[in-house]
C-alpha cells in the first residue's frame, strides 16, 4: 500500500513538473496521439534540420577561416603525430604563447572525418553538420523529458530552423559542442533526479566532465546547474535527499572524468588560463584590440565595459547584433521584428512564471550564465562564444508562441490558434532561411572574412600542380588554412630568394611561383616573372583573387649566380 502511495506521489510530482504554465491548453489535449505520429514528426523534423545544415555545404560558407584551418591541422596531428592529446596549446602557431589553446574533443571528431575523406574543407564541415543535427535530436529528447511532447516538437522545430544554430552547424568551430553536451547533461540529470536512478546521475556527471573537453564556455553550465539545484533544494524540502544525490553523484563522476585535465592544467598553468585571459575584459590590455571595438565600447573602466557588454548582449536579440561577418550579417539582430515581439512575450512569460514552475528558472539561468561568455570578453555581442545559450533562447521563444496560442484559443477558437501559430512558425522558418542563405550568403563582406582566396589557392594547387615544385611566399605558406589544404604535399615549399629561382641538382619538374601584388613591385608585378622566365606563363589566376601562379619551365630555372644577379635591386618580398 505504501509502495503504491509513493508511486502515485512520484507520478503526481512528475506530472506537475511537466506542465508549463503558458501551454496548459495547447499541450494537453483530451485525445492522445497514435503511437506512430510522434516518430514520424520527429523524423521529418530531423530531415528538415539535416537539409538546412547539409544543403550546399561545400560552397557556403565560402572559404576556410584561419581558425577552421587550425582545427583541421590539430586533427591531422592526431592522425599523424600524437594520437592521444589532452589539450592543444597551439604554441607553434602563436609565437610560443598558449593564448589560443584549444580543447581536444572536437578535433577527434574531425580526425575521424579526415581519415575517411582526406584533408578537405568538406571533411571538416560534415562533422559540424552532423553535430548540429544530433543536437536537434538530443534537444528534443531533453525537452520531451523535462516538459512534454508538444513543447518538444515545437522547440525542436524552432531550433532546426534557427539561423544562429544553422550557421554554426555549417562552420568548423568547437563551440558547437556546447549546446549538445548541455542538453545531454540536463536530459540525463533530470531523468536521474525524477526517476531516482543513480545510473542516470552518474552518466550526467560523465557528460558534465566531458563537456570541459569541448569549449571553455561549457564551464558556465556548472553555475547554471548549481544555482538551479540550490533553488530546488530550498523549495522542495521533502525531496532534499533525492536532490542531494542529484548533486553528489554527478559531481563525483565529473571529477573523475576531469582528473587527467586537472593534472595537465597543474603542469601547464599558462594553458589553463591562456585563452580566457586573452579574451577577458579584465585581462586584455593592448590598445590595438580596443580600437577594433565600437566607439561606445572603448571604456577605460572594466566595470563600465562590463555594463556595456551586458547591454550589447541584451539588445542584440532585437536590434544591432554581432558585427563579425563570420558569425552574422554585420549588426543584424538575432530575430526579425515579428519574432522579436514573440521572444519578448516569451521572456516575460518565463520570468513571471518562475514562481509557478521552477523549470522557467532553469531556462533563464541557462541563458544568463552562458551569455557571460560574451559579457566578460571583448567584442560583445559575440554569437560564437554564446552559442551554448541557444537551447534556452529557443525555449523562451517557444514560450512566447505558446502563450500567444493560448490567448488566441481563449478568445477565438482552437483551430484558429493552431492556424495562426502554424503561419507564424512558417514565417519564422522562411525568414531564417532567407536571412542565412541569401542575406548572409550573398553579403560581399563574408568571403574575405572566411579567407576564401586561401581556399581557392589551396584547392588550385592540389588539383593543378601535383607534378610541379610549388613555391609560396612565407606568410601565405604558413597560413593555417593553406597548411591544412596542402598537408603532406612534399612538392610545396616556402619561397626563398634567390633559391626559388635556382635549378637544384636533379631538378626535372617545372617551378610554379605563387605571388600576390605584395610579392613583387606593384608597377611590375605582371611583367617581372615573364622577364625572368621568358618561356613561362601565367598558369592560374581568378578574378577577385589576389594570388597568381606562374609556371617557370625547368629549362628557364637559373644558376645561383644568375638568380642573384636577376633579382639584384628588385624589392621582392618573399614572405608575401
Amino acid at each position: 500500500m505504501g509502495s503504491k502511495r509513493n508511486k502515485a506521489t512520484e507520478v503526481g510530482t512528475t506530472n506537475r513538473l511537466r506542465t508549463l504554465p503558458v501551454s496548459d491548453s495547447l499541450s494537453n489535449p483530451s485525445k492522445p496521439w497514435p503511437k506512430w505520429v510522434e516518430p514520424l514528426l520527429l523524423s521529418a523534423l530531423l530531415v528538415l534540420a539535416a537539409g538546412l545544415r547539409f544543403y550546399d555545404l561545400n560552397r557556403l560558407p565560402p572559404g576556410l577561416w584561419f581558425d577552421e584551418g587550425l582545427e583541421g591541422l590539430n586533427a591531422l596531428s592526431i592522425l599523424h603525430e600524437r594520437h592521444v592529446r589532452l589539450y592543444f596549446d597551439n604554441r607553434e602557431f602563436f609565437d610560443g604563447k598558449a593564448t589560443n589553446a584549444e580543447e581536444p574533443m572536437f578535433h577527434y571528431l574531425l580526425a575521424l572525418s579526415i581519415a575517411i575523406l582526406g584533408p578537405t574543407v568538406l571533411a571538416l564541415r560534415v562533422v559540424s553538420a552532423l553535430v548540429g543535427v544530433l543536437t536537434v535530436g538530443v534537444f528534443y529528447g531533453m525537452v520531451r523529458t523535462i516538459w512534454d511532447r508538444r513543447m518538444a516538437l515545437l522547440s525542436a522545430l524552432l531550433l532546426a530552423m534557427f539561423r544562429w544554430h544553422v550557421h554554426f552547424s555549417r562552420t568548423v568551430f568547437r563551440t558547437l559542442l556546447v549546446p549538445l553536451f548541455g542538453c545531454l547533461f540536463f536530459w540525463l540529470w533530470w531523468n536521474g533526479v525524477e526517476r531516482g536512478r543513480k545510473s542516470y546521475l552518474i552518466l550526467a556527471g560523465v557528460v558534465l566532465g566531458l563537456g570541459f573537453y569541448t569549449y571553455f564556455a561549457f564551464q558556465l553550465i556548472v553555475p547554471a546547474w548549481l544555482c538551479y539545484w540550490f533553488v530546488r533544494w530550498r523549495r522542495e524540502k521533502e525531496r532534499r535527499p533525492e536532490l542531494l544525490r542529484g548533486l553528489v553523484w554527478p559531481a563525483v563522476a565529473a571529477f573523475v572524468v576531469l582528473l587527467p585535465l586537472i593534472g595537465y592544467f597543474i603542469a601547464n598553468r599558462d594553458v589553463a588560463t591562456g585563452r580566457v585571459g586573452a579574451l577577458s575584459i579584465f585581462e586584455r590590455k593592448d590598445e590595438s584590440a580596443l580600437q577594433q571595438l565600437a566607439p561606445e565600447q572603448r571604456a577605460s573602466s572594466a566595470v563600465r565595459q562590463l555594463a556595456l557588454n551586458a547591454w550589447a548582449n541584451v539588445r542584440h536579440f532585437w536590434w544591432r547584433g554581432d558585427h563579425v561577418a563570420k558569425h552574422n550579417v554585420p549588426h543584424m539582430a538575432i530575430f526579425d521584428p515579428l519574432t522579436s515581439i514573440l521572444f519578448a512575450i516569451g521572456l516575460l512569460a518565463t520570468i513571471f512564471g518562475i514562481g509557478r514552475d521552477s523549470r522557467n528558472l532553469l531556462v533563464l539561468l541557462w541563458a544568463g550564465w552562458l551569455a557571460c561568455a560574451s559579457i566578460f570578453s571583448f567584442g560583445a555581442p559575440n554569437l560564437l562564444r554564446t552559442l551554448g545559450m541557444v537551447p534556452a533562447v529557443v525555449l523562451i521563444l517557444a514560450n512566447g508562441y505558446l502563450l500567444i496560442g493560448k490567448t488566441i484559443e481563449r478568445h477565438m477558437s482552437r483551430p484558429m490558434a493552431v492556424f495562426l501559430l502554424a503561419v507564424s512558425i512558417a514565417w519564422f522558418g522562411a525568414n531564417e532561411t532567407f536571412r542565412y542563405f541569401v542575406a548572409w550568403g550573398q553579403d560581399p563582406r563574408v568571403p574575405p572574412e572566411f579567407n576564401t582566396a586561401y581556399r581557392q589557392l589551396g584547392e588550385a594547387i592540389a588539383v593543378r600542380f601535383n607534378n610541379d615544385d610549388v613555391h609560396i611566399p612565407g606568410d601565405y605558406c604558413r597560413h593555417c588554412s593553406l597548411r591544412y589544404l596542402l598537408y603532406g604535399r612534399e612538392n610545396v615549399h616556402e619561397m626563398r630568394m634567390p633559391d626559388s629561382f635556382v635549378r637544384q641538382s636533379g631538378t626535372t619538374r617545372d617551378r610554379v611561383l605563387i605571388y600576390s601584388p605584395w610579392t613583387f613591385p606593384l608597377d611590375a608585378v605582371q611583367e617581372l616573372p615573364q622577364r625572368w622566365f621568358p618561356h613561362g606563363w601565367l598558369a592560374w589566376g581568378e578574378p577577385g583573387v589576389p594570388f597568381r601562379a606562374f609556371r617557370a619551365p625547368v629549362e628557364d630555372l637559373m644558376t645561383p649566380e644568375r638568380a642573384a644577379e636577376a633579382i639584384r635591386g628588385v624589392p621582392i618580398n618573399p614572405t608575401r
